[in-house]
This record gives C-alpha cells, sequence and structure tokens, in this order.
C-alpha cells in the first residue's frame, strides 16, 4: 500500500523544521505521522516503521533518550520481523539501538548488538563497502570507551588497511581511521599498545594531508609525541591546536593536554565509566 498523499504532504515540512533547527515542531508532525501511517498503513509497514525511526532520531537529538530508545527497540524487532535479520535497515536499526544504549549506559547491550552487526555488515555489503567500514570504527570506539583497547586497535588497523585499500591513502575516511589508530597507539595505558613511534607517523601523514588545518589531527600528533617523549614537540602542536579550536569544551580539553606536555607527561586515555 503506498502512504496516501496527505499522509506524505506532512513529511516534507517536518524535514523542513529539521534543516530549519525548529525540532519542537519536527517532533509534533512527525508523532503525527506516525500515528497516522500505523492507522493507515498498518503498524508493520516499511513507511511505518521508517517515520517510528524518523521520530526515534529526532527524541535522540531533543535529549529524550528514554523514548528514543524505546522507539528504537520496537524498529529493530519489526525489521527483524518484516525485512529479515540480513535487510539494509535492519543493520541500520542494530546500530541506532546499540546507540541508544551507549548513551544509556548500557555498554554490553550496545557492543553485543554491534558484535552481531558487523558479521552481518560484511556479508551483506562486503567488508570494503564504507558502511561496514563505519560500523567496523563504530565497534572500535565502544572497545575503546569499555576499556577492551586490544580489541579496539586490532579494529582500527584492519579498518586503516582496508580504507587505504578501497578509499585510497588520502581520503577523508583513511585519515579518519588512521587517526582513531594513532591516538589509539598513542594514548592506551596497555604497554603492549603503547607504541609511539607508528603513532608518530601515522598521525604525521594525517596532519600533512589536511594541511595542519584540523585541530583534531594535531591533538593526536601532540598526543603521538608526547608517548615518544618528544616533549617539545608536543607542546608546539598542542598550541597550534589549541588556536584552532572553537568551542569553550575543545579548549578546556586542549588546554589539559598541554598542561601535561609542558609537564613532561603523556597523555592516556581512561576507561570510560
Amino acid at each position: 500500500m503506498i502512504a496516501p498523499a496527505w499522509v506524505m504532504a506532512m513529511v516534507a515540512p517536518s524535514h523542513s523544521y529539521d534543516v530549519a533547527g525548529r525540532l519542537d515542531e519536527s517532533l509534533k508532525l512527525r508523532e503525527q505521522v506516525l500515528t497516522l501511517d500505523r492507522k493507515v498503513l498498518g503498524p508493520e509497514h516499511p513507511d511505518t516503521l521508517h517515520a517510528m525511526e524518523n521520530l526515534a532520531n529526532d527524541y535522540d537529538v531533543a535529549g529524550r533518550r528514554d523514548e528514543s530508545l524505546k522507539l528504537r527497540e520496537q524498529v529493530l524487532t519489526l525489521e527483524r520481523k518484516v525485512q529479515g535479520p540480513e535487510h539494509p535497515e535492519t543493520l541500520e536499526a542494530m546500530v541506532n539501538l546499540a546507540s541508544s544504549y551507549d548513551e544509556a549506559g548500557r555498554r554490553d547491550e550496545a557492543l553485543k548488538l554491534l558484535e552481531q552487526a558487523l558479521p552481518l555488515f560484511r556479508k551483506v555489503f562486503g567488508p570494503g563497502h564504507p558502511d561496514t567500514l563505519e560500523a567496523v570504527n563504530t565497534l572500535a570506539n565502544t572497545y575503546e570507551e569499555a576499556g577492551r583497547r586490544d580489541e579496539a586497535l586490532k579494529l582500527r588497523e584492519d579498518a586503516v588497511a582496508l580504507d587505504r585499500q578501497v578509499l585510497g591513502p588520502e581520503h577523508p575516511g583513511t585519515l579518519q581511521a588512521m587517526n582513531g589508530l594513532a591516538w589509539a597507539l598513542a594514548t592506551s595505558d596497555a604497554s603492549t599498545m603503547g607504541n609511539g613511534t607508528n603513532a608518530v607517523q601515522f598521525a604525521e601523514t594525517v596532519v600533512a594531508a589536511t594541511s595542519r588545518k584540523n585541530p583534531d589531527y594535531l591533538d593526536t600528533l601532540a598526543a603521538a609525541y608526547a608517548e615518544t617523549q618528544q616533549f617539545d614537540k608536543a607542546v608546539a602542536v598542542e598550541r597550534e591546536a589549541l588556536a584552532l579550536y572553537h568551542t569553550e569544551r575543545q579548549k578546556k580539553e586542549a588546554g589539559s593536554h598541554l598542561s601535561l606536555y609542558q609537564s613532561n607527561k603523556p597523555y592516556r586515555e581512561k576507561k570510560s565509566p
């Protein structure tokens, strides 16, 4: 069944409100669209599931995380039933729900979902597909947050190798993956991962490829220099990063890194609670 025109006519304004930053109005319209989709199309119609996901995304942006999580749990259950466990929209629903679990502090559940999703991404899209590489990086980030840094490192190494092969050595996705790997090598408190030399090589490559204009990449290079006891270089590069950051939060974090390097101490990533 095709959604009636009067239902579709409500979807476009909700998107426009999103773009314009009028989130309250967007939420109200998306709630109305979902109610109508459920009534007219049925609770399991693909358009209804899409409306649920859109509303969950807006709830998340609005900070209504519990409502977003509840909707995303419903979406995943229905996507698996309607589309099947390997459908791209099912895989997207898995990643979105994992994000909600992580935000809610339910990291074990987030990791379980992401670990289930990654083999499916590789099967459905192939190991070098951008969506698969994004799933790899998402799981690596979550491993790091959970303190499982050896597993995160292995995934990041795989991602860099695939990005170089599929996207090319100077593609933004490749540079981002290299930066993530360099950061992991430079800042882990696990001795088996403290490979500062490789961290410097990766970070210098990324910084050069972006003409020293990306403060996050400069921040990583400073951490790599500090890991290899090159504190004068670390201080100079962190000051470059600090000058390019815009938000107070970014400046505060970079300033704390700078203080460490000025005291001849490397930065160590702490396990998230």
